[in-house]
């Protein structure tokens, strides 16, 4: 009967206090062990990990940073409708009474004039009809709370078809 061996997978154990850093010192850190793994095959033949997930890993944790500095999740989700509809999801708020949705024709980067529509739930995508196709717009949220009005949201800018 052969026996077969399987070595123990070692783990990997930070050793340059990772718990104090914060997330943009973090992140560098991490992409210039990457880097550094990846910039000449001799230096790491044998790289102790597997340097493809490593780098997802990284542009994930880059992206992770950057929502978590956005409140966590985009406000906002424009989705091509039929011709000239856009269906706009707003992720809900806790304790809001109402939104307001605005968009306007981008030119040169710059919105035009706003259309704003109120709206009272947000289980459902929201469908802006009447876009001009080959026009870009932008598009707005914020919530109604007790205390007043949010900032509006950052825009979220799409073409129409």
């Amino acid at each position: 009967m052969a026996t077969t061996t399987t070595a123990a997978t070692k783990v990997i154990r930070p050793v340059i206090g990772f718990r104090s850093m914060d997330d943009p010192t973090l992140e560098a850190q991490g992409n210039a062990v990457q880097k550094g793994m990846t910039a000449g095959v001799l230096a790491f033949p044998t790289p102790p990990v597997d340097l493809t997930v490593l780098g997802t890993a990284m542009t994930t944790f880059a992206a992770d940073i950057a929502a978590a500095m956005d409140g966590g999740k985009k406000a906002i989700t424009v989705d091509q409708g039929v011709t000239g509809t856009m269906l706009v999801l707003i992720a809900a708020l806790v304790g809001a009474i109402t939104y307001d949705l605005r968009y306007a024709p981008v030119t040169a980067g710059i919105p035009g004039t706003w259309t704003t529509v109120t709206l009272t739930g947000v289980k459902k995508a929201v469908p802006v009809t009447n876009l001009t196709p080959g026009t870009t717009y932008a598009f707005q949220v914020r919530a109604l709370g007790k205390l007043g009005y949010t900032n509006w949201s950052d825009s979220v800018t799409r073409m129409a078809i």
